[in-house]
């Protein structure tokens, strides 16, 4: 096992399952080696996903599946879920990967209503892609900075120190930066 690969298996763990492990050669490439059956699963998976993202619905590529790979419906299904999961955005959720193949829909309903001149579909497929992004929300990962509150830190300062520090305060800008405390 080269270096490379043992810094990306401590980083990504060591893969269990298949998915794991294709997911794992798409984020390092070169680096982890798929088996003949893996490699078949993995072009299986790629298939599947770019037929969702040239607008099959799932049920239709579960039929090209079958006929295309010779699998089982369940397993077809498998592979459906399976491809969402890997490559609508690989690391992140499924959820992300209907994300994606919805906002795939309404660029090609943008690009369709483009052509026709249709401004009104134009809008509404924006609007689709804008919903589809969070473009409308706040950044999630923003603090709520109304519940954010300044801290108060209490400063002691004995008498003769206190002193000191307003007839210097009288001065203009005090410089405490090189002051030693014992």
């Amino acid at each position: 096992m080269t270096k490379k690969l043992k810094n990306i298996t401590k980083v990504l763990g060591k893969p269990e399952t298949t998915k794991d492990k294709i997911l794992q050669w798409y984020l390092s490439p070169g680096l982890t080696e798929l088996t003949k059956k893996e490699e078949k699963i993995r072009k299986r998976w790629s298939s599947c996903f770019a037929l969702l993202c040239k607008y099959h619905s799932p049920q239709q590529a579960v039929s090209v599946l079958m006929k295309e790979f010779s699998i089982s419906e369940p397993q077809a299904y498998r592979d459906v879920k399976n491809s969402i999961s890997v490559f609508g955005d690989i690391g992140k959720s499924e959820k992300e990967g209907y994300r994606h193949i919805l906002f795939e829909y309404s660029m090609k309903v943008f690009q369709l209503a483009a052509s026709n001149n249709d401004l009104k579909e134009m809008n509404k497929s924006i609007s689709n892609m804008i919903s589809l992004k969070g473009l409308d929300k706040e950044d999630p990962d923003l603090p709520d900075f109304s519940k954010l509150t300044p801290n108060i830190y209490e400063i002691v300062v004995d008498e003769e120190s206190n002193n000191i520090l307003k007839k210097l305060s009288n001065l203009g800008v005090i410089d405490i930066s090189d002051i030693k405390i014992d």
